[in-house]
């Protein structure tokens, strides 16, 4: 996908969008440093993957299936022309013999990808692994956490204590496989995404990233606090884990060492991937001591930075924790727990083995589980002192100047982003679920209606499906933009359309929303399947007209990116945008609140403005609906 001159390409995180590539192969991937966890359980006991060898596996939905409810999503979408050449471009590829033979292929490779699933692979390396741009605004997402209730928690060292004593207790139940798979409509989801959770890093190499996973024994965290690093042992010599007061004395030593700024030597891996191989190498190179430090970084269980803004409101809070300075970071880890002198605090994630789902389990486990003091926090009881230790690097001129280089094109990319959020107070998911409609579907249709009142279309749309029901599962597209949505839209527009037909063209449109999201999580959606098929392209095979026309580029082009991670323990999450012209929009549905963070470049959407209609559209679909339960009870 090109980007427009003077802009960053901004391609997708794949969680949130999936444009199919203009060529059908992508290059072979250097693989993770490890084999895959066989995630066969220590003993009959151990409930965290007692299921996992008998869940079912991805599956390739028929052909017969999928192209006609392609067709069905580019109605909204297309000009009569070029829906007349899709279908016609659908009906030969149907009836072809190269049909048939992609298909056969992609059903034959369930079975040759035993240990995953047909996708895992594909989608690692092509929609992770191989992307080569920034990480931090195209891939990372991040947590807001509620605040901190209890004044005698909110010091900045205080918080960082509790929050790194429940993370580690957390992974003890990972480690121990004793973490009892969540479950979705009754069917347990899939655990083989914990084993990247901890220890891990991604590395940049060219032409593919690769993923470092470090044996469970290292026990040591990482903390950054004003660009310099510093190694935590988490367990006395006695393989005692330390109490959370002896955390806590921890933090405050560190925040007295670090009285200046280091260099910032974590900004290096908000740069280029090539550019960061090539600096990562060099740097290795140069000394032994660059060598261990950068080993401890990756190995580590995690990190926590330490930062010492103290960022006000909800937009504030969520840029510093999605992006921050892009120094006291180290953008490479997939868990960052970062806290703020306020005592604000959050999570950034890099999501390439990852789906936000996983995290936000230990994102939650953790806040709940300290708000109701079943954290164990450890004795009081004297224990012989422990102290940090910074890890130091060579800089050469050469490590100097790429730097610099980093820091300035980080901050010219911030500069050009925009994040803004709408908490909307006015109601929640209790009172949509009491209009019996679905909470999900009901903002699904509110994004559709604001983007239409702003712009006067609609365009295609991601929301993002689970389908973690399946082993090895990750994610499906949900393909938000129907002609029912549409037919919503304007209604809601046109003038002298009375409540009851817009009611009915709401209902309509939700009710097609719930049934293509059921699908999509049961992996029978249209775009993970036109995916393989295309992958399944053999060098010399031509790439059929269905799976390149105009229709084909322009429904997978994401202009609104949306995923739903709802929770009461978070203020907001967010990501950004994954086309220039488009927009990222994280939305948590809580009980008595909708919370939308809404991403997009400044010099092509005006992100106040939609914030602005988005929050139209929740009055207004509101008082339609309180209009209809009125008559309703006459």
């Amino acid at each position: 996908m090109a980007a427009a001159v003077g802009i960053p390409r901004v391609p997708f995180r794949s969680t949130f969008q999936l444009p199919m590539m203009s060529h059908p192969r992508w290059p072979q991937a250097n693989g993770p440093a490890r084999s895959l966890h066989a995630l066969i359980p220590k003993d009959g006991r151990a409930p965290m993957y007692a299921q996992q060898q008998s869940m079912p596996k991805l599956p390739v939905p028929p052909l017969a299936e999928t192209i006609p409810k392609y067709l069905r999503t580019l109605e909204p979408l297309g000009k009569p022309d070029q829906l007349v050449a899709t279908r016609q471009h659908a009906a030969v590829f149907l009836a072809s013999d190269q049909a048939q033979q992609l298909q056969r292929r992609l059903e034959a490779r369930v079975g040759e990808e035993q240990a995953t699933s047909w996708l895992w692979r594909w989608w690692r390396d092509w929609a992770y692994m191989g992307f080569r741009e920034t990480i931090v605004f195209n891939v990372s997402y991040s947590f807001v956490f509620q605040r901190e209730r209890r004044a005698e928690h909110r010091a900045a060292a205080t918080r960082a204590a509790r929050l790194t004593q429940a993370a580690l207790q957390f992974r003890q139940l990972v480690v121990d496989e004793q973490l009892h798979p969540p479950a979705m409509k009754g069917r347990v989801l899939s655990m083989d995404q914990y084993q990247w959770l901890f220890n891990t890093c991604r590395v940049p190499a060219t032409p593919n990233d690769t993923t470092r996973v470090t044996p469970t024994t290292n026990t040591d965290i990482i903390v950054i606090r004003k660009n310099r690093f510093f190694l935590v042992s988490t367990h006395d010599d006695a393989g005692r884990r330390l109490s959370t007061a002896q955390l806590q004395t921890q933090y405050e030593r560190i925040m007295q060492l670090a009285d200046k700024r280091g260099p910032a030597v974590g900004a290096l891996t908000s740069a280029h991937r090539d550019v960061w191989a090539d600096v990562r190498s060099h740097l290795v190179a140069l000394s032994a001591k660059n060598r261990q430090s950068l080993d401890q970084i990756e190995s580590a269980m995690f990190l926590v930075c330490l930062d010492d803004t103290r960022p006000e409101g909800l937009d504030a809070l969520s840029r510093a924790c999605w992006h921050g300075d892009g120094q006291n970071r180290f953008y490479d880890k997939p868990v960052q727990l970062i806290v703020f002198e306020n005592g604000e605090a959050g999570h950034l994630g890099e999501h390439s083995m990852m789906d936000g789902t996983t995290v936000s389990h230990l994102c939650e486990w953790m806040l709940s589980n300290l708000a109701a003091d079943h954290i164990d926090h450890g004795d009081a009881t004297e224990r012989p002192a422990l102290f940090p230790r910074e890890l130091d690097f060579d800089l050469d001129p050469t490590v100097q100047t790429a730097i610099q280089g980093a820091t300035r094109a980080f901050d010219a990319l911030v500069a050009q982003h925009a994040m803004h959020v709408l908490h909307h107070t006015a109601y929640g998911g209790a009172a949509i679920k009491q209009w019996k409609l679905s909470p999900d579907a009901f903002c699904q249709m509110a994004f559709q209606l604001a983007y239409y009142t702003m712009t006067g279309t609609c365009r295609p749309t991601y929301e993002s499906a689970s389908t973690r029901r399946f082993a090895y599962g990750r994610t499906e597209t949900g393909r938000a933009l129907s002609k029912e949505a549409l037919a919503f839209c304007e209604a809601m527009t046109r003038a002298g359309t009375s409540a009851q037909d817009r009611m009915t063209a709401l209902r309509a449109a939700v009710a097609q929303h719930v049934a293509f999201m059921a699908e999509a999580g049961e992996n029978r959606g249209v775009d993970r399947h036109l995916l393989g098929l295309k992958l399944s392209l053999a060098p010399d095979e031509p790439v059929p007209a269905l799976l390149s026309d105009e229709l084909f580029e322009y429904s997978k082009t994401w202009y609104l990116s949306t995923s739903n991670i709802s929770s009461e323990w978070y203020q907001a999450w967010g990501f950004g945008q994954v086309v220039p012209d488009g927009l990222g929009l994280a939305y948590i549905i809580q009980r008595d609140a909708l919370v939308i963070t809404i991403a997009g470049l400044q010099d092509h959407m005006d992100v106040p403005q939609f914030k602005k209609h988005l929050a139209a559209a929740f009055d207004q679909m509101a008082q339609l609906c309180d209009v209809a339960a009125s008559r309703a009870k006459l």
